[in-house]
C-alpha cells in the first residue's frame, strides 16, 4: 500500500526551522454582474442621453434597474440602452417615453397607469416582458427578440402612420384595446400577435398587415 506524502498535498504546512511555509490553493471566483437603482430626477424632461437627468449622473446601461416615476407631466426623449428593467409611470402626472434608438430590456418591466411608451422610429429588444397597463403608441420602428409586450385589460395600444414597423419574433399580446389606425405592420420571424380573451383590436379599414417568414431587412 502506497502511503500519500502530506507534504505533496495542496494545503500542507512545511516546516523549515523555526519558519513555517504554508501552500494555498487559489480557485477563480465567477464574474457576477451588480445590479443598481437608477432614477430619473428631472421633472422638465429631457434627453434619456443626459447623465445629469438620472440620479447617479450616468446615463444607465445593462447592469441598471431604471425608474422613471417623478411626478409631474413630461417627456424623456431618444430612449436607446441596454438595460436590465423599468419600471414607468408616477401616480400622477403623464410620464412618456420616447424610444427612438435601440432599447434593450432584460427581465420583466411595468408601464403603470400614468406612464406613456411610445416607439416612433427605434427598437423595442431583448428576452424581457414589458406590461402595459397605460398606453403603447407605435408609429415606427421594430420589436424584436424573444420578450413580449403585453397591453393589459385596462390599457389602450395605438398602432399609427404609414411607416413600416416590424414585429420581429417577438410577441404582442392584447389584452385590451388596440387601435390600427395606419398601414405598414409587418410580421417577420415568427412575430406573433395574440388577443386574449377580453382584448380587442380595432382594425381600419384602410390598414394592411404584412406576413413575411425572414427576418427584417
Amino acid at each position: 500500500m502506497k502511503r500519500r506524502n502530506p507534504a505533496n498535498h495542496p494545503w500542507a504546512t512545511q516546516r523549515r526551522g523555526n519558519v513555517a511555509r504554508h501552500a494555498y490553493a487559489c480557485e477563480a471566483l465567477e464574474q457576477r454582474l451588480f445590479l443598481s437603482a437608477v432614477s430619473w430626477i428631472n421633472a422638465a424632461g429631457g434627453a434619456w442621453t443626459t447623465p445629469a437627468n438620472w440620479s447617479n449622473n450616468a446615463v444607465p446601461s445593462v447592469a441598471d434597474d431604471v425608474t422613471i416615476n417623478l411626478p409631474g407631466t413630461y417627456a424623456v426623449t431618444g430612449a436607446g440602452s441596454t438595460i436590465n428593467s423599468l419600471v414607468l409611470g408616477a401616480a400622477t402626472g403623464t410620464q412618456t417615453l420616447n424610444v427612438s434608438a435601440t432599447l434593450s430590456i432584460a427581465v420583466s418591466s411595468t408601464v403603470g397607469s400614468h406612464g406613456a411608451f411610445v416607439l416612433s422610429s427605434g427598437t423595442l429588444s431583448g428576452a424581457g416582458t414589458l406590461s402595459i397597463s397605460g398606453t403603447f403608441d407605435w408609429s415606427g420602428g421594430s420589436m424584436v427578440g424573444s420578450g413580449m409586450t403585453i397591453i393589459a385589460a385596462a390599457a389602450t395600444a395605438t398602432i399609427s402612420s404609414a411607416a413600416t414597423k416590424y414585429l420581429d419574433s417577438g410577441t404582442l399580446q392584447v389584452n385590451g384595446t388596440a387601435n390600427y389606425t395606419g398601414s405598414g405592420l409587418v410580421f417577420a420571424s415568427n412575430g406573433t400577435l395574440n388577443v386574449g380573451a377580453g382584448g380587442v383590436f380595432n382594425f381600419a379599414d384602410d390598414g394592411n398587415l404584412a406576413f413575411f417568414s425572414s427576418p427584417a431587412g
